[in-house]
């Protein structure tokens, strides 16, 4: 076992977010020396798009209290600098990062980190909530349902490089499917899964173990923009979901299953 490496966790406000935080701190072989914070932007939030729509202001709050049963309401420990949206590239925020000279840098939720961090720290490990190379970008677990392609959702630990989504692959996270779930059931899991796998990862890491990412074949998928997800594509992914697809998808769901481990595999993707 080597020697206990100094962590700086870059995150965001969520509780989704918050549980990475604990889980991390709860480790005692990692030295969590910084958590910084970027607020959310309301602004990029989906709520304000959704106002005269009932049901999609519902879609939004169904999210925001499952959440909160799933990882909890508390607040962040005291260790911890809240920075306001985008400033997160900041000279201010670099500067802190250089002088606590981290081994491992670990993100989840934050806006996009730029080369003023990413030259700076050679090991930066995000997770991604989509399945990437294939789905890269913004609503990358709710897509896969829009498009009828809901094997496809998932999670990605990745490397950090100056693409979107893009970087070398530690490991994909595969969603499980039952009956009778919401997206927001099915990616609840997914988070939890998600979160619990990076932070294993980043432990195999800090001890000395090697692990090699794969690189990814962009060709195969897509980044997916904010501005090209709108209020009816919810509309219709909530449809699929009570679809007679969907419930062939299910009843099918081991064929489903091997049919994207077979994909995964001749591409040399690592999987859970």
């Amino acid at each position: 076992m080597g020697h206990r490496r100094n962590i700086i966790i870059l995150t965001s406000d969520k509780p989704r977010h918050r549980y990475l935080v604990r889980s991390l701190k709860k480790q005692k072989d990692l030295n969590i020396v910084d958590v910084i914070t970027e607020s959310k932007n309301k602004k990029r939030s989906y709520l304000h798009q959704y106002e005269e729509s009932k049901e999609m202001y519902n879609w939004i709050n169904e999210f925001n209290e499952l959440e909160k049963l799933q990882f909890g309401k508390d607040h962040f420990v005291a260790q911890s600098e809240i920075v306001p949206p985008g400033s997160l590239n900041s000279e201010l925020v670099v500067n802190r990062i250089i002088r606590q000279n981290p081994d491992l840098v670990v993100v989840f939720g934050t806006g996009i980190i730029k080369e003023t961090i990413i030259q700076y720290v050679p090991n930066i490990i995000n997770l991604h909530l989509g399945l990437s190379p294939f789905y890269r970008g913004t609503a990358t677990t709710v897509w896969p349902f829009i498009e009828k392609k809901p094997i496809f959702n998932g999670a990605t630990i990745l490397k950090l490089d100056k693409g979107i989504d893009s970087g070398p692959i530690y490991k994909l996270v595969l969603s499980d499917f039952y009956q009778g779930e919401s997206i927001h059931q099915i990616n609840m899991r997914l988070i939890k899964k998600a979160v619990d796998t990076q932070v294993d990862i980043i432990l195999s890491l800090s001890n000395g173990k090697e692990i090699s990412p794969i690189n990814q074949e962009l060709d195969l998928g897509k980044l997916y923009l904010n501005k090209e997800f709108k209020p009816h594509h919810i509309l219709q992914a909530k449809n699929f979901l009570d679809s007679y697809e969907y419930k062939e998808f299910l009843d099918n769901i081991k064929i489903n299953k091997l049919k994207l481990e077979t994909i995964l595999n001749a591409n040399g993707l690592p999987y859970i």
